[in-house]
């Protein structure tokens, strides 16, 4: 049954030198298919991990491991941090892998030939940025129209907003004013239509949280949203269940009214299912 089993698969990495020096055998092709397979079942989450300071993984070569993971669109991208432990090459072997890594457990890599403080830094940040966007399903579709409106590769995504993210200071600050920030960090992109990034973000927080509120940010009052409930609770196909809370939204790109019953969670994603009909022909059926 759906969200019965969950598999994590360690991917680590997409590079074939880094695969070869941690006596790997991996062959991301045949993973990548295998991982698509499951995903055209939807009943099955897959949670893929990858792993920064690596050998041989530099940050150009990381970027590239995480968009192709990234590609294959897992419920999770866990994005961790190499630790050293006893016994590790990279710790036994200083003189073929000069790395700085923490003396205290869990001795997290902090420099490597390949990679520079600095950079870890940045990967760090687009790990906070991932955890809060990606990982969590809150923002899945503001995310997807970000990226593809501005141009922006997955990797180069997060970093930047993960910097941008570390600026503002969004370590512990409400879901509301994260929304608000990454609105406004979204709409700053080139080849951004708000109408259009508004539309991504309502249905994110639709789907995502069952008081069916909107954050100021995205709020709108317009007569036009009391019209549309009225006419839906009409409708005997679009009524809302008797006891039941429901969110309804307005779409000013696609000129769309969205709405949500909240009755069960998708166990597969954690999101709830959406519904939409056009605004011009809602109050025409």
């Amino acid at each position: 049954r759906p969200g019965l089993i969950q598999l994590e698969i360690g991917v680590q990495s997409t590079n074939l030198d880094t695969i070869r020096e941690i006596h790997r055998t991996m062959k991301f092709e045949q993973v990548a298919e295998v991982v698509r397979r499951i995903n055209s079942y939807g009943n099955v989450h897959q949670h893929l991990d990858l792993i920064a300071g690596l050998p041989y993984e530099d940050y150009e070569s990381f970027g590239k491991s995480f968009d192709d993971v990234y590609a294959l669109e897992p419920e999770q991208l866990q994005l961790g941090f190499l630790k050293l432990l006893h016994g590790a090459a990279m710790r036994e072997e200083p003189e073929e892998f000069p790395c700085v890594f923490s003396e205290d457990p869990p001795y997290e890599v902090q420099k490597t030939p390949w990679l520079l403080p600095e950079e870890l830094d940045v990967l760090r940040a687009a790990e906070d940025a991932l955890e809060r966007c990606y990982n969590s399903g809150r923002f899945l579709e503001t995310a997807a129209y970000a990226m593809a409106a501005a141009g922006l590769s997955p990797f180069v995504f997060y970093c930047r907003l993960g910097a941008a993210g570390a600026r503002h200071g969004t370590a512990n600050i409400p879901l509301d004013d994260y929304t608000a920030f990454l609105y406004n960090w979204c709409a700053a992109l080139p080849g951004i239509d708000k109408a259009c990034l508004r539309d991504a973000m309502v249905r994110d927080r639709l789907a995502t949280n069952s008081t069916g509120r909107l954050p100021q940010c995205l709020h709108v009052t317009d007569a036009l949203l009391g019209r549309a409930v009225k006419r839906l609770a009409q409708n005997p196909a679009t009524a809302p269940l008797p006891g039941v809370r429901r969110g309804v939204a307005l779409l000013y790109g696609t000129r769309q009214v969205v709405f949500v019953d909240y009755t069960q969670k998708n166990p597969v994603t954690g999101r709830y299912l959406l519904h939409t009909r056009s605004i011009d022909n809602l109050f025409t059926e």
